[in-house]
């Protein structure tokens, strides 16, 4: 449960415990399950970014709900492994949604110096 200041009642996600996940094969420390973050992709609007995309998984959860992402990760590695577990799912045909145009996903410096950051 997340604080906030907000008038409102706190929203409580509660997993479906006879759902099959994808969280067993983790490939990241803090990897979320794909349901919880489609869960929380669906209360907002617009293009959805995420600053610290680690392996991808709200990007996995834009991708299964036809819902534009953004994604910033500084490790390589888990940059890479984000690139291939969202682009297996917009490999995935869905007869319900128009196929995407997809963006060659690209790792960019953004440093001062024009070195990676360490």
């Amino acid at each position: 449960m997340a604080w906030s200041s907000l008038d409102a009642n706190a929203q409580i996600y509660t997993p479906d415990p006879l759902a099959s996940g994808d969280y067993k094969d983790k490939e990241h420390p803090t990897q979320k399950p794909i349901l919880l973050m489609e869960w929380c992709v669906v209360k907002t609007n617009g293009t959805v970014l995420d600053p610290f995309m680690g392996s991808g998984s709200t990007g996995v959860a834009c991708a299964k709900l036809g819902r534009n992402f953004i994604g910033i990760e500084i490790h390589e590695p888990y940059f890479d492994i984000a690139c291939k577990r969202i682009e297996k799912v917009y490999k995935q045909n869905d007869m319900f949604r128009a196929p995407p145009i997809i963006q060659k996903p690209q790792q960019v410096c953004f440093s001062l110096d024009g070195e990676p950051p360490v």
